[in-house]
């Protein structure tokens, strides 16, 4: 992560070290969360769309009404392998929208 001088940041720990790869940046102007999921160590038998759903539930509690940007790669799309009524790209889209959260991309 990146950011320029007149932006103070701290990196936090929002999201368990269980469900890998996310960093959140705490600055002066809001929350910047980068997000990979990836399988490693107990998330290996997780699907993406589970490991992502997890860790934006977790996010939610922690974060309250912060302004937040999610950027990354989600590891997560329309009819992948692991994905299911429960944990699917559309069920997270939609529990971030549910949560005030706009996606740019879907």
């Amino acid at each position: 992560m990146i950011w320029k001088n007149d932006v103070d940041g701290v990196i936090k720990h929002y999201i368990s070290s269980d469900l890998n790869y996310y960093i959140s940046l705490m600055t002066n102007k809001g929350l910047i969360v980068a997000a990979w999921p990836t399988k490693y160590g107990v998330s290996q038998k997780l699907s993406y769309p589970k490991i992502m759903m997890l860790a934006m539930e977790e996010l939610i509690q922690k974060t309250g009404n912060t302004p937040t940007l999610i950027a990354g790669d989600l590891n997560c799309y329309v009819g992948q392998s692991g994905e299911n009524k429960t944990y699917s790209i559309k069920t997270i889209d939609k529990f971030l929208s549910d949560n005030g959260f706009r996606s740019l991309y879907h």
